[in-house]
């Protein structure tokens, strides 16, 4: 069975950034990352990723997929720092 949902950051009633989040079973996906242009380099996306993560300890696999993503070198080196690892069309963490 199929769970969709999102995970968002706030500040001061702000959206900072959104991420949305598909389980299934041990598998987990991601997509959808997206933070504001002005709070980018301030830890949001790491913060949203890592607690997805936390939250959902039964998933073994990760993956997040690269469509829709603006700057391919810049989303690679965000998802190598959080322990993702680059394949043909997106990046997984095991």
């Amino acid at each position: 069975m199929k769970r969709t949902g999102f995970y968002a950051a706030r500040f001061n009633e702000r959206l900072l950034g959104a991420v949305r989040v598909t389980l299934s079973g041990t598998q987990g996906a991601l997509d959808s990352l997206r933070v504001r242009d002005v709070t980018r380099r301030r830890g949001v996306g790491q913060y949203l990723v890592e607690e997805v993560i936390r939250d959902n300890p039964n998933v073994s696999s990760w993956w997040m997929a690269d469509v829709g993503v603006e700057d391919r070198g810049v989303m690679a080196a965000f998802m190598q720092a959080l322990g993702f690892t680059a394949q043909h069309d997106g990046w997984e963490k095991r």
